[in-house]
């Protein structure tokens, strides 16, 4: 160096210090964009938002001679020139933060967020707003009488205020509207405490009233540290079994306000997709026959680890619910004032129970029939037809050839209620005294299981195959019986066999169990009714004129005080 040199150095490091001695040269800021011509980047991000939904591929070849073609396209035949590969590989990478190399659908989600600020829903009391949503259990189901894996759903309903999980159902993947509308339910009623869980899991846990509230609801004494909240409004997506009849009828009849989310937009529901993630985290990674959430992330042989059935699932789920989510800190709910204080879902609960009272839920004994399906049909000889299939019971003498009461467009029709689940029978409601009875099939023989819509629909299609009538119920009914007997037989099942028997099986416990729970419902309430004690006699009652008025502070009364 020259004496020149050192003495700028020696100058630079006394005003600067060692950062004067850095030559600036390797860090000057560098674009790789600046002498790239402004059609090339609109084409390169055009080009990109275009292939969004395509599969993965390399910069070098498709991509950029996708980009060319757009720009010949727009402006002409070799109008615009094309930059070298290594300058074009490197503006792409500088323009896009998901190059069309990266996951799809990495890409898709980043494409799919909002291009201003997130919103968020805010509820300041249990019940205010609840989110539903479905999604894929990331766990195997194992059924070991039909020797085959089942991939599961589950639906949950999530309360924002308080971060609970009130209701959740775990179904093969095809969850029905009636799933949906029955969870509603769920949610106004107590979890059961299982056999064998701890006192510490039991309602009187949760830091409420407890006493108090068994005057109002007799269940919670036997119920599981799980909040029981009345939903004001709900939010869900635009799905066919979320937009389907039974869950708005559902909804109006309970007082139960709704809100659409829009499609494929995530941030509407952050809350419940969230919570997903942390079900998939502190559960699903945890569980035999864990499958991972994408195919990148999936094991080699997921299905030879899958063990356990939809109902020991649903069981590990609701003890975990009940164990561990709802009694561990989150860091969504915080004290107001002290934001380093989290607040678990149940404390959360407590604290709005306290601060906004109790809202005591609807405990119709008959929900679970209100919110099937109806079909309006009138009432003949025979009885009753819903999809060609004729159904018949000693309630309906009273009521052949005579005027439906409901007016309208359902003039001289009646409402029959059906279990998609359960095809093998019909409701039909009582007018005279409201009672519900009990409509068979009049072609189901006793060796007749039930059987889903789904299987109807099979058998209608595999008549219609050979060329026989669907609409003739002794050739549905044979249909029936042999799917049924295939079914029993392992020897000659087949894969969709085996899956058909495990999804009616399942459909079938799921509709039981519902029917049991208003049936225990009915009896509870029953019991409870002849429990209350005895209304007071009138000199038993305060009268508040007996009360002694107690002296008041007033800031008045300071200069008197010595």
């Amino acid at each position: 160096m020259t004496s020149r040199r050192v003495w700028q150095l020696l100058t630079a490091w006394r005003r600067y210090g060692l950062w004067g001695l850095v030559d600036k040269r390797k860090v000057r800021p560098r674009n790789p964009i600046a002498n790239l011509d402004a059609r090339v980047v609109e084409a390169v991000r055009q080009q990109a938002a275009a292939e969004i939904e395509d599969s993965a591929a390399t910069i070098g070849k498709r991509f950029r001679r996708r980009v060319q073609n757009r720009l010949d396209a727009i402006h002409g035949a070799g109008v615009v020139a094309m930059p070298p590969e290594s300058t074009f590989y490197r503006a792409v990478k500088a323009l896009l933060s998901r190059p069309p190399s990266g996951p799809t659908a990495t890409r898709r989600t980043q494409a799919n967020q909002p291009d201003r600020t997130f919103g968020h829903v805010t509820a300041q009391r249990a019940g205010e707003v609840v989110m539903m949503d479905t999604t894929r259990l990331d766990v195997i189901a194992y059924d070991p009488g039909a020797d085959i894996t089942v991939s599961v759903e589950l639906t949950i309903a999530l309360d924002v205020a308080t971060r609970s999980i009130l209701a959740w159902r775990i179904t093969p993947i095809g969850t029905k509207g009636v799933d949906i509308g029955l969870l509603l339910a769920d949610a106004m009623m107590p979890e059961p405490l299982r056999p064998g869980w701890p006192d510490s899991l039991r309602f009187s846990m949760l830091r409420v009233p407890y006493q108090r509230l068994l005057e109002i609801d007799e269940r919670l004494r036997a119920a599981a540290a799980r909040p029981v909240i009345f939903p004001e409004t709900i939010l869900i997506d635009l799905g066919r079994n979320y937009q389907s009849d039974v869950t708005i009828r559902a909804c109006e009849r309970l007082g139960i306000s709704v809100q659409d989310a829009r499609k494929l937009k995530a941030t509407d529901k952050p809350e419940v997709e969230s919570c997903f993630r942390t079900i998939r985290q502190q559960f699903s990674e945890h569980v035999a026959g864990y499958k991972g959430y994408d195919v990148a992330h999936r094991g080699r042989n997921v299905e030879d680890t899958a063990r356990w059935s939809i109902a020991e699932l649903e069981e590990f789920f609701a003890e975990y619910v009940v164990a561990v989510y709802q009694r561990r800190h989150h860091r969504g709910l915080v004290v107001p004032g002290h934001p380093e204080l989290r607040l678990s879902p149940n404390e959360a609960y407590a604290r709005a129970v306290a601060s906004t009272g109790y809202v005591a839920c609807p405990r119709d004994p008959n929900t679970y029939y209100h919110l099937l399906p109806i079909e309006w049909r009138t009432i003949q000889h025979y009885g009753v037809e819903i999809d060609h299939l004729t159904y018949d019971g000693d309630i309906l003498l009273r009521y052949r050839r005579t005027e439906s009461p409901y007016p309208g467009r359902y003039a001289g029709r009646w409402p029959i209620r059906h279990d998609p689940r359960n095809r093998l029978h019909a409701y039909f409601h009582d007018p005279a005294d409201g009672t519900w009875h009990l409509l068979r099939w009049t072609h189901a023989t006793d060796d007749h299981l039930p059987f889903t819509d789904l299987s109807l629909r099979e058998a209608k299609r595999l008549l219609a195959s050979q060329g026989r009538r669907p609409q003739d119920q002794e050739e549905v009914a044979a249909a029936l019986r042999d799917l049924q007997n295939r079914t029993d037989a392992p020897e000659s099942w087949t894969r969709t066999d085996r899956r058909r028997q495990v999804r009616d099986a399942e459909r079938a416990r799921a509709q039981a169990r519902d029917r049991e729970r208003a049936a225990a419902t009915v009896n509870e309430r029953t019991q409870s009714d002849a429990a209350v004690s005895p209304s007071p006699n009138a000199e038993d009652v305060l009268q508040l004129d007996d009360l002694e008025e107690l002296n008041t502070w007033s800031p008045r009364d300071i200069g008197r005080v010595n």
